[in-house]
């Protein structure tokens, strides 16, 4: 009686002692999760072990001490530690440790390049829902010029996650390498929409779509970037010409004043100026910023070529007549320096014979008789259906 008495009490100790174990096993299994959660991957690394000292075969143990060597970057470490959880029967923890060997390759460039693509692409058929290792697999594409390969990759990661920046960015650059610009352009910019995008990339998109013409993305990307940026003249000019591109002049004034603030020895900047405020009729203020861009740049034949269509659109025709002789002499295949010229001389008593002339070479310049003014559409007319009929 006493015997059995006394193994009743030890199968109860050994029971205590098991439990116990288990329970101290699950408390360094907690506090490590929560070490890993906060980012201590050493501390997590300290309760992993010791979480192996209880049950040395733990998977989940063995996967999260292998996790906490990969981010403090001991891959070696964690690649043993993979190895022997590719020993356990259940798929799961062997697909894991496919995936974590992969991300371990990936980040060692001393390894054959063709053996890293292996890895991954190992990975990529044991857990194709992970993006990452579809995502990983297109950059070593990229770096051996698969490039076909690196945008299926790059793609199928974006299914899985349509909003993650840097496949974005990654996938423009593939793009940009191959001079795909409107796709890279695409691509960058939407990087750019979602939140905690690069502010390079901000930028960038926002450069490229006010100069492609998409002006609503462009002003929106550059006004997002100017919040936490200060902006150089040339940006404030880009978004001068996307305003007076939808006809707000007042606005577009505003921002080249600002550029011209920044950079006031730029020409062209001036040059600009004045065409929006000819928009709004204010020649006086036109031909004055006008003046200036010459003054910057006098070797610049377009702003005196400004200037005689200025005068003449202001009325003042006996100074215009010196800047338009000089720009047909520039550009004798401009239509719209002949059409001026026929103005002019129409309003300055010219002859019938120069106006017909100076219309001929319009028209026979590329302007169509609907472009020209109803007094000289006559004329127009008759040498449009010259040109038109002749073989």
């Amino acid at each position: 009686m006493k015997r059995r008495r006394h193994f009743i009490l030890f199968v109860c100790g050994l029971c205590l002692l098991v439990t116990s174990s288990r329970a101290q096993h699950s408390d360094h299994l907690q506090a490590a999760l929560m070490a890993m959660y906060e980012g201590d991957y050493e501390q997590a690394s300290l309760h992993y072990k010791r979480a192996l000292a209880d049950n040395p075969n733990s998977p989940t143990a063995l996967w999260g001490l292998a996790r906490s060597y990969f981010y403090t970057g001991n891959y070696e470490q964690a690649l043993q530690l993979c190895q022997q959880l590719m020993q356990n029967k259940r798929n799961e923890w062997k697909c894991r440790a496919t995936l974590l060997e992969a991300f371990c390759y990936f980040q060692l460039p001393d390894r054959a390049m063709e053996q890293r693509i292996q890895k991954l692409q190992a990975a990529q058929a044991c857990m194709p829902q992970d993006y990452r290792a579809h995502f990983y697999l297109g950059l070593l594409y990229v770096q051996t010029h698969r490039y076909a390969e690196a945008e299926a990759a790059f793609k199928e990661a974006l299914k899985l996650r349509p909003r993650q920046t840097d496949i974005w960015i990654a996938l423009g650059n593939l793009y940009a390498r191959q001079e795909q610009w409107t796709e890279a352009t695409e691509c960058w910019c939407q990087a750019a929409e979602h939140d905690y995008a690069p502010a390079e990339i901000v930028y960038n998109c926002a450069k490229l779509s006010l100069r492609s013409g998409n002006y609503e993305r462009g002003l929106q990307l550059m006004k997002h970037y100017a919040q936490h940026h200060p902006l150089q003249a040339d940006d404030y000019f880009d978004i001068a010409r996307a305003c007076a591109a939808q006809n707000q002049y007042e606005k577009a004034l505003l921002y080249i004043e600002a550029a011209i603030s920044l950079s006031p020895e730029r020409a062209v900047y001036y040059a600009f100026m004045a065409d929006y405020h000819a928009a709004r009729q204010q020649w006086d203020s036109a031909l004055y910023a006008n003046s200036q861009a010459i003054l910057k740049q006098g070797d610049e034949s377009a702003y005196f070529i400004q200037r005689a269509q200025l005068l003449l659109h202001a009325g003042k025709d006996k100074e215009a007549k010196d800047y338009l002789d000089f720009w047909i002499q520039q550009e004798p295949d401009n239509a719209q320096a002949h059409y001026a010229h026929a103005l002019w001389l129409e309003r300055n008593g010219g002859k019938k014979r120069a106006i017909k002339a100076a219309v001929k070479a319009a028209i026979q310049c590329g302007m169509h008789p609907q472009e020209i003014s109803e007094s000289l559409r006559k004329y127009a007319y008759r040498y449009y259906r010259q040109s038109s009929s002749t073989p």
